[in-house]
């Protein structure tokens, strides 16, 4: 390794940290400490400057992560996660650089390189928009926040459905409002591939998220539909052929393609456990407090 490369790494171990293997340390991050249940992967505590930011559940076969769980603060290079590479390694967040084996990285988790040989976006779990500090903005561009998301899905509905989110919690919201933004992936998976037609990145059929607001000023909210407190859920097409996600007639031809469906939280879940052949509980006790 070159003094440059050295330096770079020194530098990056002193801003950028990432712990993978529980939920224990960043357990703040889900809804009354208790993270969602029936959802196999490895679990990734998410941290910058050494202070957990959001908590990750990664799916190394698929090397893409099943959801991100985050509290909403609304108000940068790539990264890997040394971890997932070799479980002896420094449990750095770490930038990737010209010194890095791609060759052992790519291994269990995507690399850039995966995304730059696709006409997929990289769509963050845990967005920007709901994040405050520059650190906390930061924290979400690793890879392991990354799926592969279309451009029009990225870029038009699930974002618009991203700011509803940001409006709403940030103007009824009292308290803390906890979320947790996933993917359903295809029942016959599809995938980004690399130049030899090698299975890189699994693409999602659909995006999901719910959020939890156990304090809150109104219990029903009207914003373009109904956004009920506590606890809300959404599910969007990622491609364009999904029948889980009603389509609107008056919707344009491209909207109805990329349709997001407000949903309950129990309709949500009721879809994970059919597709996860699980009992998919996504916040303790249904974010009903008591």
């Amino acid at each position: 390794m070159g003094p440059r490369c050295l330096l770079l790494l020194l530098g990056a171990a002193l801003l950028i940290r990432a712990e993978v293997g529980d939920f224990e340390k960043c357990k703040k991050f889900f809804y009354a400490g208790v993270p969602p249940a029936g959802l196999s992967g490895t679990p990734i505590c998410q941290s910058y400057r050494n202070r957990y930011r959001f908590a990750s559940l990664y799916d190394r076969s698929r090397r893409a992560p099943l959801f991100s769980a985050y509290i909403f603060n609304p108000g940068v290079p790539w990264m890997y996660e040394p971890q997932l590479v070799d479980q002896n390694n420094d449990p750095e967040m770490t930038p990737f650089t010209s010194c890095d084996n791609l060759e052992e990285i790519k291994v269990n988790q995507s690399i850039k390189r995966d995304y730059s040989n696709s006409d997929y976006t990289k769509g963050h779990l845990n967005p920007v928009m709901h994040q405050s500090t520059l650190e906390d903005k930061t924290a979400t561009f690793t890879l392991t926040n990354i799926v592969p998301q279309t451009e029009h899905s990225n870029r038009e509905s699930w974002n618009v459905y991203e700011h509803l989110v940001n409006h709403t919690l940030s103007r009824f919201c009292t308290g803390d409002a906890f979320i947790v933004t996933g993917v359903l992936p295809y029942q016959q998976e599809k995938w980004i591939k690399d130049n030899n037609n090698n299975n890189r990145v699994a693409i999602p059929e659909y995006m999901w998220s719910a959020y939890c607001c156990t304090k809150h000023k109104d219990n029903n909210v009207a914003l373009k539909g109904s956004f009920p407190f506590p606890a809300f859920a959404a599910l969007g097409q990622n491609e364009a052929a999904g029948d889980l996600v009603p389509v609107n007639p008056q919707s344009s031809e491209l909207n109805r393609h990329y349709a997001v469906n407000l949903i309950s939280l129990q309709e949500l879940q009721t879809q994970l456990s059919q597709r996860f052949n699980s009992e998919v509980q996504i916040f303790h006790r249904d974010c009903q407090p008591g």
